[in-house]
Order: structure tokens, then C-alpha cells, then sequence
């Protein structure tokens, strides 16, 4: 019975160690979709930039997100709606928060890219930006300050699709 319980035992021991530790994201609602990589991208004192011809609600709805930002980092975002921004996009040059319109996406659809220099977020109207950004603020993506570093907070690298 020893040799039994010490068997049991080892094999316990050894699922343990075999056994990777997952990240799970806590958002609501609920993306399709969520493929983790690897690192992070530290969102204290970024620009946040939207695209020009996002509608009244979509800015206000970035620019909340951007004080929530403030709030938990201790530093301050900048909030622009740039003329121009598309081509800066689309040259690979933009960082920081960028809030672009993708209107092949459904209403309430949207899409995040995390990279370790920028977070993209796209969609067709107020509801997806909406959306995006209401999973964004559920905890799952905002790190949690750690506690010797107070201040300082990050989003895991991820390519996230709601719909």
C-alpha cells in the first residue's frame, strides 16, 4: 500500500511540473476570438489617436478609456483625432492607442492587435469601438499594477476579434 501511495504520489508530482501555466483573460463580453503572444505593451503616458471621422460617441467612449488609463498609470495620454492618420498607419509608423475604422466589419464587430508598440484597435461603428474597449476595461487586458511598481501598467501581446 506505501509503494502504491509513493507511486501515485511521484506521478502527481510529476503531471505537476509537465503542466504549463495558462493565461486566461477574464474579458466581458467575451471575444470569438483571443490568440495570446508572448511580452507586453506598457500603456502608461502613450497617445491615444483616433481616426478623424469617428463619430461623436466613439471619441468620447476613446477618451474615457484614455483618463481610465490616466487613472490606473499615474501618467498622462494625449487624445488626438489627427488629420492624416491613415497614412501614418499604413506606413507602419503609428504607436500608441490607435482607434481606426474598418467598415468590412460588422457594427458591433472589432478587432485589437497588441504589439509591443502599439495597440490597434479597429471597427465600423460606435458599438464595436464600444465593445472593444468595454473588453479592454474588464480586467482582462489591463494588467493589474504590480505591487513595487505601483504605477506601472501593461497589456499582454494579442490579436483579439469580437463580434
Amino acid at each position: 500500500m506505501k509503494r502504491i501511495f509513493a507511486l501515485f504520489s511521484a506521478a502527481l508530482f510529476c503531471l505537476g511540473l509537465s503542466a504549463k501555466e495558462e493565461t486566461v483573460l477574464n474579458l466581458i463580453p467575451y471575444p470569438q476570438s483571443v490568440q495570446l503572444g508572448k511580452g507586453s505593451f506598457k500603456v502608461a503616458g502613450v497617445a491615444f489617436n483616433g481616426d478623424p471621422s469617428l463619430d461623436p460617441l466613439s471619441r468620447e467612449v476613446i477618451s474615457q478609456f484614455a483618463s481610465r488609463i490616466e487613472l490606473v498609470s499615474g501618467k498622462t495620454n494625449s487624445v488626438a483625432f489627427p488629420a492624416g492618420l491613415d497614412a501614418v498607419v499604413a506606413k507602419g509608423k503609428a504607436t500608441g492607442f490607435l482607434f481606426m475604422l474598418d467598415k468590412s466589419l460588422g457594427e458591433e464587430a472589432y478587432t485589437i492587435e497588441i504589439t509591443s508598440s502599439k495597440a490597434m484597435v479597429k471597427a465600423s461603428a460606435f458599438p464595436g469601438f464600444s465593445y472593444a474597449i468595454q473588453a479592454s476595461r474588464s480586467g482582462g487586458l489591463l494588467a493589474h499594477p504590480r505591487r513595487h511598481h505601483p504605477r506601472r501598467t501593461a497589456f499582454p501581446l494579442s490579436r483579439i476579434y469580437g463580434r
